[in-house]
């Protein structure tokens, strides 16, 4: 259905909002959230009114993308001005470049006319090969994970 492979999209943005939250909360920024959230429900009522009534639920599913948009950016000021900086192609590159070598590996194996059963472990497999070559579990991360100290 289009609302769903729509609405699919707010998830990983609505994830790292949610995480971002704690964060703000851990560094008493609960005031701040607030009102951010407070726009953010602005926007989405706004967008619905707009988006419906032209697009039905599809308009309903890309309001509440936007509204996760309209989110994240204040949630990362605000995690930039009382946390520090998010060094956001060390957090998302390693994974998004697994993610991508997966679905070339899935994309191609249909190709070739493989099974689906067998395509989707192989793109599991190529994701948890490209993972830790890609950077994701270096540094201080693993020295968390391994409780080595630094």
């Amino acid at each position: 259905d289009v609302a769903f492979q729509a609405i699919v999209w707010s998830i990983p943005i609505g994830f790292v909002n949610s995480v971002t939250q704690y964060v703000l909360i851990a560094a008493n920024q609960q005031q701040m959230l607030t009102r951010a959230f407070v726009l953010g429900v602005i926007f989405n009522v706004v967008g619905n009114l707009l988006l419906i009534p032209s697009l039905g639920y599809v308009g309903a599913a890309t309001a509440t993308i936007l509204s996760e948009f309209s989110l994240l950016f204040p949630f990362y000021w605000m995690v930039r001005r009382s946390v520090g900086t998010v060094p956001w192609g060390k957090v998302f590159g390693p994974p998004l470049l697994a993610v991508a070598a997966m679905g070339g590996t899935v994309w191609l194996l249909q190709r070739a006319e493989v099974s689906l059963l067998l395509a989707l472990p192989a793109g599991l497999l190529v994701y948890g090969a490209v993972l830790p070559v890609a950077g994701a579990f270096r540094g201080e991360e693993m020295a968390l994970v391994t409780l080595r100290r630094r």
